[in-house]
This record gives structure tokens, sequence and C-alpha cells, in this order.
């Protein structure tokens, strides 16, 4: 969604940045691109990513992972 590769390096990187909330809070859900919410779904439809599981690695992954989810469902409802 941010444009980003999608692994847990830059993950770290982008949950270490001291503006990482003000760019979710700030991002335009409205502007997916369809190409996006494709690959998008490679990730949420993986149950080894569903929230409770990566939640034990991690609780700010966890936290991601749900906003992730709500976009996704946000753009759904939008259609």
């Amino acid at each position: 969604l941010l444009k980003k590769e999608p692994n847990w390096t830059q993950s770290k990187k982008e949950l270490g940045d001291p503006n990482f909330l003000d760019t979710l809070k700030n991002f335009d859900k409205n502007h997916i691109a369809d190409k996006t919410l494709k690959k998008l779904a490679v990730y949420t439809t993986d149950p080894e990513l569903e929230p409770n599981k990566v939640g034990i690695v991690s609780s700010a992954c966890k936290s991601l992972s749900l906003w992730v989810r709500a976009i996704e469902n946000y753009d759904s409802y939008t259609q």
C-alpha cells in the first residue's frame, strides 16, 4: 500500500520511522489501484499472516496487519 518492498526488513524500517503513524493516518485510502489490491490479497488471504498469528511475533506488526485489512475492507465497501 505504501509502495515499499513487502518484506520484514522494510517493515521494521517503516515501523521505526517517527512519522509512520502520520503516514498511515494520511494514507489516501480512496485511490488504491486494483493492481495493488490484487497484490495485497496474496498476503491478506495467507493463513500464516492472520493478525493473531502475526501478533505472536510482533504486536506492532499485528496492528499493521489489522490496518491493512481495514483498508482492504474499506475499499471493498466503497466500490
